[in-house]
């Protein structure tokens, strides 16, 4: 057990004050949740990657003990849910200029992605995509039900990569976006940069793939809602990293509520990575029918669902070129990168490629000019949305991979290559090529320090220790730097007891990472009270405001 008696200070090891519930099985997840006459929901989803919806015969599972209701895209239409609105460039973080122009096309006109409903409307777009719910008495219902749904599909063609997205011959599978490219983005100087190119010592290419990822959290996606027993009200209770934001998207933008109409409560969360800050149209479905049967209803995913319910990461192919004079300084950078959207853009999905993996693109390294371009195609596969660094990891690999190749083509060891074009520390503070202002570093010191640390000059040593017993070692470097915060406010409140204790309300959302004991240590040694003394509160929107947990941002 804790001592609740002692103080702790930031940095002390301790006890985490999130663990002790869990090992005496007090936690409470999602799937952990049970009412009285609780109904449970199976979604029907497609096969296809695209099809027509040309006919959907729910009456044979209607007539099956237990089945209630069999939901379709028409009976959303009808009841006024909403789609997804279209996601714009953040404001938070992109400039005023980006804002203005929004998301454009390569024909200049602004993005025009297909609605997406959160049950299919006359066509599906990905395998996976939900298209009828069935609403039952018991889970096994639920899913009996689901298989006696009957759906005429008419495939039509469908590209599922890049590669087959930009090809000349491949089918359009949107008018909206012609030729597939939903989103076209430029940043730098063009003229400048194809001029230094023309003149450059050296130029180093380099072709990368960042690999598509499905983001898989240990639990799955659950929501359960209950009408309000005490006000004229939803509860919902989900695992979210920004609840807030799930109560405002959820009550405004799809059912066009005020947020006083839902209320939202997250408790334990079995992971996030940025999946966990998407507004699923499970959660759409699961709200809409306790509003409309006035009973708890709950929706429990399985792996198999998280595969293709769930948000993907990742997917780039990007060209990349580095010009060089002869003495090895970089003069310029050049870099076409296209991403995969997904079927329907959200709003992490449409930012991450043009304007959130580009602020760090130069890395430490001085850049005197640049150019990049970006291209975001439509495809018929899951969503992408943010994973894990969101577009920061896939710049950065793209930029370390330019570099190491360069030092290599050109002769230079790669150490000495790097500290060459490091931004030195007397040009603080430093704005890149992008606009992102570098306030101090002094990175040729870190990288010393960290080759010290890591013993690179012995390396040749152990490599002969490991020779010698049968092994094989090797060695590697990358440097990096990051952009997180992404929204620059947050929202805490802190209320005094008459007993001394304090309790700590904040917007920000625990997800395993141990938010609550970083927030505990800060408070004990700021306000000079032991650990038993204060109470951290998360994941209520009736007690906590605040944006929540994205971007690196909670601590």
């Amino acid at each position: 057990m804790m001592d609740e008696s002692k103080h702790s200070f930031a940095g002390d090891s301790m006890r985490r004050v999130e663990d002790e519930e869990m090992i005496l099985g007090k936690g409470c997840y999602t799937d952990d949740i049970q009412f009285p006459e609780m109904l449970h929901l199976h979604f029907v989803r497609s096969p296809y990657p695209h099809a027509r919806i040309k006919r959907i015969n729910t009456s044979t599972a209607l007539k099956q003990d237990g089945v209630l209701e069999a939901y379709t895209a028409e009976d959303l239409i009808r009841d006024g849910v909403n789609p997804y609105p279209v996601p714009g460039p953040p404001g938070d973080f992109v400039t005023k200029e980006i804002v203005d122009k929004g998301y454009r096309r390569a024909d200049g006109e602004p993005m025009d992605p297909p609605r997406w409903l959160a049950l299919a409307k006359d066509e599906v777009r990905y395998i996976g995509q939900p298209v009828v719910a069935i609403l039952a008495d018991t889970p096994e219902t639920a899913l009996a039900g689901a298989e006696a749904v009957e759906v005429d599909y008419e495939e039509l063609p469908s590209v599922g990569t890049i590669a087959d997205a930009e090809d000349s011959s491949a089918p359009a599978i949107w008018e909206g976006a012609p030729g597939n490219l939903l989103i076209q983005m430029e940043h730098g100087d063009s003229q400048k940069t194809e001029t230094i190119f023309a003149e450059a010592d050296h130029v180093t290419q380099l072709e990368l793939s960042n690999s598509r990822l499905v983001g898989n959290a240990m639990e799955p996606r659950a929501s359960v809602c209950q009408r309000d027993p005490e006000q004229d009200r939803l509860i919902l209770y989900t695992g979210h990293q920004a609840p807030l934001g799930l109560q405002g998207s959820l009550a405004e933008d799809i059912f066009g509520w005020t947020k006083d109409k839902l209320r939202v409560i997250v408790g334990h969360l079995g992971g996030g990575f940025g999946i966990r800050a998407e507004t699923y149209p499970e959660e759409i479905v699961t709200v809409y029918a306790a509003h409309k049967q006035s009973r708890p209803v709950k929706w429990n995913g399985d792996r198999t669902q998280e595969f293709y319910g769930t948000v993907h990461g990742r997917d780039q192919l990007s060209t990349a070129e580095l010009a060089c004079s002869r003495d090895g300084k970089i003069q310029a950078l050049r870099i076409l990168t296209r991403s995969n959207i997904g079927a329907y853009p959200t709003g992490p999905g449409a930012a991450i490629p043009p304007v959130v993996g580009p602020k760090i693109l130069t890395s430490l390294y001085h850049v005197p000019c640049f150019h990049l371009e970006v291209r975001s195609y439509l495809t018929n596969t899951v969503p992408m949305g943010a994973y894990r660094g969101a577009g920061r990891p896939e710049a950065i690999y793209l930029i370390e991979r330019l570099v190491q190749k360069t030092a290599e083509e050109m002769s230079l060891d790669p150490l000495e290559f790097r500290k060459r074009n490091f931004i030195p520390p007397q040009a603080m503070p430093y704005t890149s090529a992008m606009g992102e202002i570098y306030d101090s570093g002094d990175f040729e010191k870190v990288l010393d320090q960290a080759l010290e640390i890591s013993g690179w000059n012995d390396f040749e040593s152990r490599v002969q220790t490991s020779q010698d017993k049968g092994r094989i070692r090797g060695r590697g470097i990358s440097c990096y730097i990051e952009w997180t915060g992404a929204i620059w406010h947050e929202e805490v409140t802190t209320e005094a007891r008459d007993d001394g204790s304090i309790v700590l309300y904040t917007g920000t959302q625990n997800m395993g990472q141990g938010l609550k004991t970083a927030f505990t240590q800060l408070l004990s040694e700021q306000l000079e009270l032991p650990i038993g003394k204060i109470e951290v509160v998360q994941g209520d929107t009736d007690l906590v405001k605040g944006v929540g947990s994205v971007g690196s941002r909670s601590l």
